[in-house]
């Protein structure tokens, strides 16, 4: 009797120590930066987080707080394949937290400059807009932050004070973009 209590406790403190080991391998991580978008003297913030069971198998989230802590912008899809093969699920070498979290320390940076520096109007340009409602928006030279999308992409966001809220004006080919595997492991900046 006293083999068989041994084994089951043996058994128990295994499936337990499962239990504990599927929690530390969570890849729930999280960075921010200040960032002036609502007003000319706002700090505002941009919050980068990474969400999932692994950091193979996690979600990508971008939010933007205005300087009162209210959220006025969201952004999230599955880090892979959104953003390469850097992010896929690996069972050999598979993507660590520090890694992780070197990620969303540089997406969390994200760019901030006015709406005059949009890409010109051509006819290949992803945006919700006509031409003339783009350029108007172009000239008004409104705040606007762009933030890496998926591979190699932007997306660019404004704040339309008028209404006090954020949208999105176009996407773009990220400034200075590496090659989708090079450009997220440690060590690179992602934005050079």
């Amino acid at each position: 009797m006293t083999g068989r209590m041994f084994l089951l406790i043996l058994v128990a403190a295994a499936l337990a120590g499962c239990g504990r080991s599927g929690e530390t391998t969570r890849c729930d991580a999280e960075a921010s930066s200040a960032v002036v978008f609502s007003a000319p003297d706002a700090n505002d913030a941009v919050e980068a987080r990474a969400i999932g069971a692994d950091c193979g198998a996690a979600v990508a989230v971008l939010a933007v707080r205005s300087h009162e802590g209210v959220p006025i912008y969201a952004w999230a899809a599955p880090m892979h394949p959104t953003f390469g093969d850097s992010f896929a699920p690996r069972v050999e070498t598979p993507l660590s937290r520090q890694e992780m979290q070197a990620f969303l320390d540089r997406w969390a940076a994200a760019a901030s400059a006015t709406t005059g520096a949009a890409p010109a109007w051509h006819e290949g340009i992803v945006t919700p807009f006509s031409r003339e409602t783009y350029e108007d928006i172009r000239d008004r030279n409104a705040p606007m932050l762009c933030f890496l999308s998926s591979v190699a992409r932007e997306t660019c966001i404004y704040w339309e004070s008028g209404v006090a809220a954020a949208g999105v004006l176009a996407e773009r080919d990220a400034p200075g973009a590496a090659a989708p595997d090079e450009r997220f492991l440690p060590g690179q900046t992602g934005r050079e």
